[in-house]
């Protein structure tokens, strides 16, 4: 099922406790979000500050790996282009100013 988010609530989702969620951003960003467990909040909960500051909670971030741009190999690839001719098929990753 297929989910909006900028429109679903999480009460609204039928979750599945380690069934992977992709959540994407209008950008393309896409994070992939697992539940492993659910906290309901009673209505006294709700008001307090200091619960909600925790949640949600990251148990896992993976690092971000940054390219090197293929034209000048000295700066971080900002744009990429997919099955490249040149490049035999493969992705040709470079830099604002070699771009």
């Amino acid at each position: 099922m297929v989910y909006e988010m900028s429109k679903t609530k999480i009460k609204s989702m039928r979750v599945v406790f380690g069934r992977p969620y992709l959540f994407r951003h209008l950008d393309g960003c896409d994070h992939i979000i697992i539940f492993k467990d659910l906290r309901i909040l009673t209505e006294n909960q709700t008001n307090d500050p200091t619960k909600k500051d925790k949640y949600p909670l990251v148990v896992f971030e993976g690092r971000m790996r940054r390219r090197k741009c293929d034209g000048c190999r000295i700066k971080f690839a900002e744009w990429v282009s997919l099955n490249d001719p040149l490049k035999s098929g493969k992705h040709l990753y470079v830099c604002a100013p070699c771009h």
